[in-house]
């Protein structure tokens, strides 16, 4: 009876933490299932994209140099075609900024920083 009630203890203080951390494999299951319903589809990103490249130029202005634009693109697209979204419509942007910077939005909206220097030095 002793052997019997010590066992069953030892099992209780060892699988309680086992339990305990099932919980919160649990509740991390859950969300990622959660995270995962929040699928959208490229319609979806693009036009989010969209929405966010415009706050974006809105806030920092457009470049309006054609062949810095074009050398962008170009060199934009040889890397594109490198990603594993080949087919997405992507666009590149030269925003008006004192910085050097590249960033994305969702969608293929790709920003470009050029910095004071600009692109068509050196």
């Amino acid at each position: 009876m002793k052997r019997a009630l010590i066992t069953g203890l030892t099992c209780l203080l060892l699988c309680s933490p086992l339990f305990g951390q099932f919980g919160k494999l649990k509740k991390y299951l859950d969300k990622a299932q959660h995270i995962s319903d929040l699928k959208i589809d490229d319609e979806q990103e693009r036009d989010l994209g969209a929405a966010i490249s415009a706050r974006i130029r809105a806030l920092y202005g457009v470049q309006q140099d054609v062949e810095a634009t074009r050398y962008v693109t170009l060199v934009g697209m040889v890397v594109a075609q490198q990603s594993g979204r080949k087919k997405l419509d992507y666009r590149f942007i030269l925003l008006d900024s004192d910085s050097t910077n590249a960033f994305a939005a969702p969608g293929g909206f790709i920003h470009v920083t050029p910095g004071g220097a600009g692109l068509d030095e050196g």
